[in-house]
C-alpha cells in the first residue's frame, strides 16, 4: 500500500500489509495479499480488501505517514468494492464468489451479516427445475445457460 502526498504529487511511504512482513515470526502466514480497493473513515482508520486472503485489513492512519494494521477481517469470498455508510458505523463490502455484501460493524469489526445479490428461484431458476429437460449452453454466451421448454425458455443463470 502506498501513502501519496497529493500537495507534491509523491509517494511518501510503502507498506507492505503481510503479516510476516511486518512481524517475522508470522512468517508463512497469509494475508495482505492482493490490496484491491480503500475505504478511509473519519476516525482514523482505513480498510483494505485483500481479495487474495479474503479479508479487509483495518489500518490506523491517525498518525500519517505512520500506518499500523490494528485487525483483519475474514469473510466467506473475495473482497472488491468498500463504501462506508453515513454514520460510518457500517462497512458495505461487495463479495466476489459469494454473490453477496457483507455488512461489518466498524466498532467491533465484525461481520453483522451478509445481504445476498442472487435473484430469487423464481427469476432465474436453477438447474434442478429442468430436469427432463434440454440443457443449452450459448457458445457465443457461454455465462448464460437455458433449459428449454415447449413453448418458451427460461434463462438459469447470468
Amino acid at each position: 500500500m502506498s501513502v501519496i502526498d497529493l500537495g507534491i504529487a509523491s509517494v511518501v511511504r510503502e507498506y507492505d500489509l503481510r503479516p510476516g512482513k511486518i512481524n517475522p515470526s508470522q512468517s508463512g502466514k497469509p494475508g495482505g495479499s492482493y490490496p484491491y480497493a480503500v475505504a478511509i473513515g473519519r476516525n482514523g482508520r482505513a480498510y483494505v480488501s485483500s481479495q487474495r486472503d479474503r479479508e479487509i485489513i483495518v489500518l490506523d492512519i491517525g498518525g500519517l505517514p505512520s500506518v499500523a494494521v490494528t485487525g483483519r477481517i475474514r469473510l466467506p469470498g473475495q473482497p472488491n468494492k468498500l463504501i462506508l455508510n453515513n454514520a460510518q458505523t457500517r462497512l458495505f463490502v461487495a463479495l466476489d464468489n459469494a454473490d453477496s455484501v457483507a455488512m461489518i460493524d466498524t466498532r467491533s469489526n465484525r461481520v453483522l451479516g451478509e445481504i445476498q445479490t442472487i435473484a430469487p428461484e423464481s427469476v432465474f431458476p436453477t438447474l434442478r427445475n429442468c430436469a427432463g429437460q434440454a440443457r443449452i449452453v450459448l457458445p457465443s454466451l457461454p455465462m448464460i445457460e437455458r433449459c428449454t421448454l415447449r413453448t418458451r425458455t427460461r434463462i438459469l443463470s447470468l
